[in-house]
């Protein structure tokens, strides 16, 4: 058996063990609760990472395209510009060289014209300046709209539009859609009243500007990003299929993904497109493109990403993140041991100084229990023996007092017997002389009288007589009533077959003069006073007996039963006239009586000497009954200690 100390100790150290253990088990969950959804973040980050970066190379694509572009028109532009500039510088300096000018350059013996040749000279100057390209051209109009040189505009509100703008200081002018679109630039002649201008057919340059734009962007192919582009009608220009028409290639779920992008590319809006890789050295990977539109070229331009790449990405942070944990939990194990032990350390220290106290303090209090000595509440190490050993002081004080008080009660508790007893002696035979005396002498009187005695006279006789005979029944019942406390009980090992049998056997003429029928169950052997047993027995038979029912004869049984606490539970039961429930509480006290001495005999002693015969044993008495049906009184009784429970019975009828 283990002391509380060790009990204490051992729980102490297991609920902290169990509340580390749950601790680090409640740690771990929430661990790899957070490591799930951190994956899961890690995993959107990687997507959204990898968005950024597919928008950010498409954008960087159109921007280097656009760029191109912007260089090309403005050096187209400026070109044109520059070309009506030579044609204005030359024009001026034919007229100032052949014209009648007084400030002529040439010499005096040259040729002069008139002002009516001279603008034809000039016109047929500038239209030899023209260097005759297909995709650009110098003109000239005269103040009506007419062309001295070049190909004029194709219609006269342009013409109207050209003039105007050159009068306003010249400049540029967009005409036509398509193929046919072209930039115009003007300037004024003034002394002719002309207009002086250029074309450029822009869709003539675009070929080659696209032919730039793909071969840079296949330049750059890597540093950007995996470019592709392709035009609205699925032609590959640049990526996977270059050359081939895609459009309805198919994955392997049946999609085509090179349609998907151009639906997307000419919705106006950039996004993303998912599918599966329907070529290349990946062939079913899932993918994922961001693609845009140069809607003028009717191309798409878009890169992509494998979202394998991401997911194996995530899974190998995840890796790093999952080796992390993992020396996360060894280190709390470890610690949780290291903790383990040094509680496990310190419970021992403290058990140890517990146990040494809890020695001293039990040596003194088997001291204490002889009567000596008492203890230094200083001398414990711990508060809360310093308190248990000062209120034992205490205790042995007043243990010494209360047992000196009790001497002295025990002395007066001495007298107070020997004068009880003393009155018994007297009661038994002082009191009950007087009573013999009355009944004698009214028995000689009523003899004296004889047959002329008065008959109401004879009957007060009898009332006289049968008053002292219950009283002197009282009597005796008060006496054997007190010597149950005065006589010692004698427990030895009783066979309460043997008990009952004798009992019946004392009450046999009772029991045949009433009819009745006994029946005895199989009755345990239990450790009692025998004496005091068979007492117990005769009181409960005598008013079975005495308190039958007149219309039926008694039928009485015993029997035991074991009861909860180990104990014998003996039941006597009959069907005799039972008792109110009112007055189950009150049989068992000292003359109580529930019927009037000339209906039922009797001093009202018999169930309050069974209730103390029960009680003296360590038992208890109680009972249940009907009113009409019969009562049941029931007791409990040790078994002994060193015998058998039980022992063989006995069953008869009378």
């Amino acid at each position: 058996m283990r002391s509380l100390i060790q009990v204490l100790s051992l729980t102490t150290v297991g609920a902290s063990l169990v509340f580390l253990l749950m601790l680090s088990v409640v740690w771990g969950i929430g661990r790899t609760h957070d490591m799930a959804i951190s994956a899961d973040i890690l995993r959107s980050s990687l997507l959204i990472e990898r968005q950024q970066a597919l928008r950010g190379t498409v954008e960087r694509a159109l921007r280097v395209v656009g760029g191109l572009r912007a260089q090309v028109e403005r050096d187209s532009l400026d070109a044109l510009k520059a070309e009506v500039a030579r044609a204005r510088i030359l024009a001026s300096h034919l007229r100032t060289s052949f014209g009648k000018a007084p400030s002529s350059p040439l010499p005096a013996s040259a040729p002069r014209l008139g002002e009516g040749a001279l603008p034809g000279l000039i016109a047929n100057a500038l239209q030899a300046f023209d260097a005759g390209a297909e995709d650009r051209g110098l003109f000239v109009l005269d103040a009506a709209g007419g062309a001295p040189a070049g190909s004029p505009p194709p219609s006269a509100a342009l013409v109207a539009q050209l003039q105007a703008l050159a009068r306003d200081g010249g400049g540029y002018l967009g005409s036509g859609e398509g193929a046919a679109r072209r930039i115009y630039y003007v300037e004024a002649f003034a002394p002719f009243d002309w207009v002086i201008g250029s074309w450029w057919l822009v869709d003539s340059g675009e070929a080659a500007l696209q032919r730039v734009a793909l071969e840079t962007l296949a330049a750059e192919n890597g540093g950007l990003g995996d470019i592709f582009v392709g035009t609205w009608d699925g032609v590959a220009l640049l990526g996977p299929g270059q050359g081939r028409n895609q459009r309805e290639l198919t994955d392997s779920d049946g999609v085509k993904p090179v349609a998907l992008l151009i639906e997307q590319a000419r919705s106006g809006r950039p996004g993303f497109v998912e599918y599966r890789a329907p070529f290349g050295s990946r062939v079913n990977a899932r993918k994922l493109s961001y693609v845009a539109a140069i809607a003028d070229w009717r191309w798409y331009v878009g890169t992509g990403v494998m979202l394998d790449d991401i997911d194996a990405l995530a899974d190998s942070r995840l890796g790093v993140m999952r080796t992390a944990l993992a020396w996360e939990v060894l280190g709390g194990i470890a610690l949780i041991g290291l903790a383990g032990l040094t509680i496990t350390w310190g419970l021992i220290r403290v058990r140890r100084r517990l146990e040494a106290s809890h020695r001293r303090f039990l040596a003194f209090l088997d001291e204490a229990a002889q009567g000596r000595g008492e203890i230094d509440p200083a001398a414990m190490e711990f508060l809360e023996y310093r308190d248990l050993a000062a209120s034992a002081n205490r205790m042995v004080e007043q243990r010494r007092d209360a047992l000196s008080r009790l001497a002295e009660r025990g002395v007066e508790l001495q007298r107070s017997n020997r004068e009880l007893e003393r009155f018994a002696f007297i009661a038994s035979h002082d009191l009950q002389e007087p009573l013999r005396s009355i009944a004698g002498f009214i028995q000689l009187i009523e003899r004296r009288l004889g047959p002329d005695i008065d008959p109401e006279v004879g009957e007060f006789f009898s009332f006289v007589v049968g008053g002292a005979g219950r009283m002197r029944d009282q009597i005796e019942g008060l006496l054997e009533y007190s010597r149950l406390d005065r006589v010692p009980l004698e427990r030895t090992v009783v066979v309460m077959d043997e008990v009952v049998a004798e009992v019946l056997a004392e009450l046999e003429p009772q029991i045949a003069a009433a009819g009745a029928c006994v029946r005895v169950e199989v009755l345990p052997v239990v450790s009692a006073d025998r004496a005091q047993l068979r007492l117990l027995f005769t009181h409960l038979l005598d008013n079975a007996l005495k308190f039958r029912d007149p219309d039926r004869p008694p039928d009485l049984r015993i029997s035991a039963l074991r009861d909860v606490d180990g104990c014998w539970r003996i039941s006597l039961g009959d069907n005799g006239i039972g008792i109110a429930e009112a007055h189950h509480a009150q049989v068992f006290d000292l003359f109580r009586r529930l019927h009037s001495a000339g209906t039922y005999a009797g001093t009202g002693l018999g169930l309050a000497i069974c209730r103390r015969i029960v009680e003296r044993h360590g038992g208890d008495i109680r009972l249940r009954s009907v009113p009409g049906r019969g009562t049941t009184v029931s007791f409990t009784l040790m078994t002994p200690a060193d015998g058998p429970h039980a022992a063989a019975g006995w069953n008869r009828a009378h």
